[in-house]
């Protein structure tokens, strides 16, 4: 016994149309999700935080589509560090210094962040993971 199953050139072509758009659509919704995660506040250490500081993340974010490719990339320097954490590592103490006096308006606590980092590196602060995670249980619309 035989089942055979033809689908003509046109049909793959078109599904190929289909199966594109949705890429595109789910990855445009990620990224806008992404971006709205990394602009609300969180609780970090038990305090609420907002998780933008000057904005360089939120800006190197960008969406690529090219041929059968969807991606998004956020390319600042501590991307990474942000959506994973670090681990234990000396941080300069110039860039601290301007994050302490922005948002602490106290220069001084730079070093005992630089200490703290040192020992205990800093904690994940999710943006692309949860903004998966959010579209999954949405689903496909």
């Amino acid at each position: 016994m035989e089942i055979r199953f033809e689908i003509e050139k046109s049909q793959i072509e078109k599904l190929d149309k289909e199966v594109q758009k949705v890429l595109r659509d789910v990855t445009d919704k990620i990224f806008q999700y992404s971006q709205e995660e990394l602009v609300k506040s969180k609780t970090i250490d038990g305090r609420m935080r907002a998780t933008t500081d000057e904005g360089q993340l939120l800006g190197s974010g960008k969406v690529y589509h090219s041929n059968k490719i969807h991606k998004i990339v956020y390319d600042a320097p501590h991307s990474e560090a942000v959506e994973y954490g670090a681990r234990a590592h000396w941080m300069p103490i110039a860039p601290l210094k301007r994050w302490a006096k922005r948002k602490l308006r106290n220069e001084g606590a730079a070093y005992p962040i630089q200490k703290k980092i040192a020992k205990e590196g800093t904690p994940p602060q999710p943006f692309l993971r949860p903004a998966m995670d959010r579209v999954k249980n949405e689903g496909i619309k």
